[in-house]
């Protein structure tokens, strides 16, 4: 996704929400969607899968 600052990014979101852009091309759109708007109050959690565990798991770097 250009301008997100790597070239394998899925989602972006800048200022806080106020742009996102969400890749179709993921398993879990809504995991994609919940992860993204959550960068408007959090940072990456830890290296590792995103799930729906936790609010820790929500924000980890990747989507599998």
């Amino acid at each position: 996704m250009a301008g997100c600052g790597i070239s394998n990014a899925v989602g972006c979101n800048w200022n806080h929400g106020g742009r996102i852009a969400l890749s179709t091309m993921v398993r879990d759109f809504a995991l994609l969607s919940a992860h993204e708007f959550g960068h408007n109050w959090y940072d990456h959690s830890a290296v590792g899968c995103a799930s729906w565990n936790s609010p820790y798991d929500v924000m980890k770097t990747q989507m599998c």
